[in-house]
C-alpha cells in the first residue's frame, strides 16, 4: 500500500481520537496534527459554507477528521501530488 495513504490512514485515526481525548498515538505525527487542529476553526468555516444544511456538530467526527485533512492538504499544504501511473 502506499506511504501517503498510510500516513493519511494514520493522520485521520488520529483527528477522530482526539476528537474524544487529546493523547495521540502517533507521535511521529504530532507536527501535522497540531496544524490541522490549529487551522479547524477555519476548516468548519469552510466546511459550513458548503454544507449550509448541516451543523458542523452534526456532521460524524471521522468524517470531520477527513474533510479537516482534505482542507489541510489543499489550502495550507499545497503540496502537488506525485504523477498517476495508472
Amino acid at each position: 500500500m502506499d506511504k501517503r495513504h498510510l500516513r493519511r490512514q494514520h493522520i485521520v485515526q488520529e483527528l477522530y481520537a482526539a476528537s474524544f481525548n487529546s493523547k495521540s498515538q502517533h507521535p511521529e505525527l504530532k507536527e501535522k496534527l497540531q496544524a490541522i487542529t490549529t487551522h479547524a476553526d477555519t476548516f468548519d468555516e469552510k466546511i459550513q459554507l458548503y454544507a449550509q444544511k448541516y451543523a458542523i456538530e452534526k456532521i460524524a467526527r471521522v468524517d470531520l477528521a477527513i474533510l479537516h485533512l482534505a482542507l489541510y492538504e489543499l489550502l495550507v499544504e499545497k503540496n502537488n501530488p506525485p504523477k498517476s501511473y495508472y
